[in-house]
């Protein structure tokens, strides 16, 4: 039998009643049969709710990998639910795939910090080009630093995932392993055996032109193209049209060029970045990440319509790879969009989830909305902001 997908989701203010439910609609979905993989999504619960019913799904479904998180808002087919309390629940039975689900846990120990929890099978799975999900609880665990080690150590790794959203303070977020509920650390999948394509949605579109970085310290950035940094900048802002100069004036974004070999570069081909500090005096401009010389980069600004065009053109060039490659066609997709995103960017509901579904068909579609999304860019994965990352399983 070839991959099997059932997504559901369940809205409740009563999350034992909603977890029941949406386990039974799983089961009923895969045809009475086990699913191998369970991404659970819970909204709008207090922590000792989500102590209380999450558990229950890998009892109520006969899964043993199960991995879920608390937030705010979810996504389910081509509908998103924000501020709205329930269950989505996206179910995989695999023909021929392994899967490996752990949790780690940031630790420091005799002035050394490392990430505790990686199983001893996990290293037989590096090898087998494998697929990464996280879930993560904001305050305890820097996913990004997690990240960078992995693109160090295991590059053209492909991650995807998010961050709880909803919570203030420490212990408040949860995650979910199996029947056991966390309070910090993250939940992380390994799956390998399976095909997952990746779009990474950043929000932005260039503006001006690239640059070479010709002089830069850590996250300073000192001259463009052999000129002081500022200057390049407002060469590139006197140019702009009027309504540009404004999205510039709410937010300016820098484009991290992910490879030196294009002439043209295209959505995907950016990491993209705040610009969180300018220097007049010094003729610089600081960056909400590290950026060394002889690095390509370009301006952005973000906005609706560029998020959407982004999101739209990323879709269909993948449903168009997806058709060159033969029979192979999208089954099922996860979704970790940011909380900035939805209407709070869009000037009408279900952005993502409705251009998900009419671009790639009527797929299994779940995920939630994310206070940090985790997605590759190039052959690396980072953690991002007003992103939408889409694992498409084909």
């Amino acid at each position: 039998m070839p991959n099997q997908y059932a997504n559901v989701h369940r809205l409740s203010s009563a999350p034992v009643s909603a977890v029941t439910e949406a386990s039974m609609m799983v089961n009923e979905a895969l045809g009475g049969k086990n699913a191998d993989l369970i991404f659970a999504f819970a909204a709008g619960y207090a922590g000792a709710e989500f102590d209380l019913a999450m558990p229950k799904v890998a009892e109520l479904t006969g899964c043993e990998n199960v991995a879920g998180v608390s937030c705010v808002s979810l996504i389910s087919e081509d509908q998103e639910f924000e501020n709205q309390a329930g269950i989505c629940l996206w179910a995989a039975r695999f023909e021929d795939a392994n899967v490996l689900p752990f949790h780690l846990e940031f630790d420091t120990r005799a002035g050394e910090q490392f990430f505790a929890g990686w199983p001893d099978e996990s290293e037989a799975m590096w090898s087998a080009d494998p697929s990464l999900f996280f879930l993560t609880e904001p305050f305890s665990f820097p996913i990004d630093a997690l990240l960078g080690r992995i693109n160090e150590d295991h590059p053209n790794i492909k991650a995807f995932g998010g961050v709880a959203d909803g919570a203030s303070r420490p212990g408040e977020a949860r995650l979910l392993l199996g029947d056991q509920t966390y309070t910090k650390g993250a939940v992380a999948v390994m799956v390998t055996g399976v095909p997952v394509r990746s779009v990474v949605s950043q929000g932005c579109r260039p503006i001006g032109k690239p640059h070479i970085v010709t002089s830069s310290e850590r996250n300073l950035i000192r001259s463009l193209g052999g000129k002081p940094a500022f200057e390049a900048l407002k060469l590139m802002y006197d140019q702009l049209p009027t309504q540009d100069k404004a999205k510039v004036e709410e937010g300016l974004h820098l484009g991290i060029a992910m490879t030196e070999l294009k002439d043209n570069f295209e959505y995907g081909d950016f990491l993209v970045r705040n610009v969180i500090g300018i220097d007049e005096e010094e003729k610089s401009f600081t960056l909400s990440d590290y950026v060394r010389m002889g690095k390509t980069v370009q301006f952005h600004i973000r906005d609706a319509l560029s998020a959407s065009a982004e999101l739209k053109s990323m879709l269909e060039k993948t449903k168009a790879e997806l058709a060159e490659s033969g029979d192979a066609q999208a089954q099922a997709a996860l979704v970790f969009s940011c909380n900035g995103r939805g209407t709070w960017m869009f000037p009408e509901p279900h952005h993502d989830a409705g251009m998900i579904s009419k671009i790639l068909g009527e797929i299994q579609c779940g995920g939630f909305f994310a206070a940090g999304e985790i997605g590759s860019v190039g052959d690396q994965a980072f953690l991002h902001g007003f992103t939408a990352s889409v694992a498409i399983f084909e």
